[in-house]
């Protein structure tokens, strides 16, 4: 009996070669068995010698068996058990353990759903190993960051969960501790300078687009997130209060325009205008709908934001920066100029005020590289 894979169980799919025993002419008769567990792979090494009728030369020596045996022997094994297609499962799961979903998690599930269907789609679930699995995983991290990666996993994980309650398969592959996640959690979000905000605001009032002036305007003064900003209606501009009041969001999942509520209960929040911003915002109002809107007041689309972007980004220097640029740019601006850690905390709407400083940690901890730098330039000019 040889083996085409690892002698080590289950580091991956195991593919055996068994001899049963010779023809006539004295050549090989060889059977070949898979499977991805111990007990599988015994259970298929037994069933092929015996659909080869060759027990007595397979083991070596002449044997006797008792009439039930023989008779239990002579008959036809039972067809192998219908296998799984992981798409026809996950549609099943998807109907019976996920209905009545939010509309914004419908759509993260319909997109998760394509995403591994391409993948695994074909394959039967008893087929699948921790291999299979990890190849996926590290494909994806070629293309996508760490976060996402992880969200297909964690469906991934879920899915072949079910499957095991449902006595389909015996362990869940996707859990193996060997199977991990390559991808690379990146450097963090760069801030702009202080001198990059300046120019950028200055330029601001220039703008002939109203809506690309808000736009940035939004994003420039306040620590407001991408998507709420795109949220952003006119009656939730309070001029009479001079604050923001920041209530939901709209996100673009797999070129869905979705409005939902904010990321928790602390990004519901007032932020309040300075001058700068009421001013510009108080030119551009409108009665109602949505602040960043092409026509009639709706939301504008995901593919409506990049054009806008772009046709931003021709107008104004933005420093090759995005959304969240600035709102880490906000954050560490808060903090370097004295604002306790509660307040700036309150004004970004996060859930603790250790997230609050992790973003100005960091855009202190790439600042260090300068100020080595520095001090070996005035040590060299000694």
């Amino acid at each position: 009996m040889t083996s085409e894979g690892s002698n080590e169980i289950m580091a991956r799919e195991h593919r055996l070669r068994v001899l049963v025993g010779h023809d006539e002419n004295g050549a090989s008769i060889i059977k070949r068995v898979s499977a991805y567990d111990e007990l599988s792979l015994a259970d298929k090494i037994v069933e092929a010698v015996v659909r080869s009728g060759r027990i007595k030369e397979f083991l070596g020596r002449d044997i006797e068996v008792g009439p039930n045996i023989a008779a239990l022997l002579a008959q036809p094994l039972p067809p192998p058990p219908k296998k799984t297609r992981f798409a026809d499962y996950i549609d099943h799961w998807r109907k019976t353990y996920k209905q009545g979903l939010e509309k914004t998690t419908e759509v993260f599930m319909n997109a998760k759903q394509s995403v591994l269907n391409r993948w695994f789609g074909e394959m039967n679930i008893e087929d699948i190993t921790p291999a299979a699995v990890q190849e996926f995983l590290t494909e994806r991290a070629k293309t996508y960051k760490k976060a996402t990666v992880k969200a297909d996993w964690a469906v991934l994980k879920e899915v072949l969960d079910s499957a095991v309650s449902d006595h389909i398969i015996k362990m869940n592959p996707a859990k193996d501790s060997r199977v991990k996640n390559p991808a690379k959690a990146g450097d963090g979000t760069p801030a702009l300078t202080r001198e990059q905000v300046i120019a950028i605001q200055k330029e601001i009032p220039n703008l002939q687009d109203p809506t690309e002036r808000c736009l940035i305007a939004l994003l420039a003064y306040t620590s407001m997130r991408r998507e709420e900003v795109l949220g952003l209606t006119w009656e939730n501009v309070k001029f009479d209060q001079r604050v923001i009041e920041i209530t939901q969001a709209i996100v673009y999942p797999v070129g869905a325009t979705v409005s939902k509520g904010t990321k928790n209960d602390f990004s519901r929040r007032a932020f309040p205008m300075g001058q700068e911003l009421f001013d510009i915002l108080w030119n551009c109002r409108k009665n109602d709908g949505y602040v960043i809107s092409k026509g009639e007041g709706r939301p504008i689309t995901a593919d409506g934001y990049r054009k806008l972007w772009k046709s931003l980004s021709s107008h104004i220097e933005l420093y090759g920066m995005t959304a969240i640029n600035f709102r880490t740019t906000f954050c560490t601006m808060m903090v370097a100029s004295g604002v306790d850690i509660k307040t700036a905390q309150a004004l970004m709407g996060h859930a603790t005020p250790e997230m609050t400083l992790k973003i100005y940690a960091k855009q202190e901890e790439s600042r260090i590289p300068d100020a080595i730098e520095k001090v070996s330039s005035f040590l060299a000019a000694q």
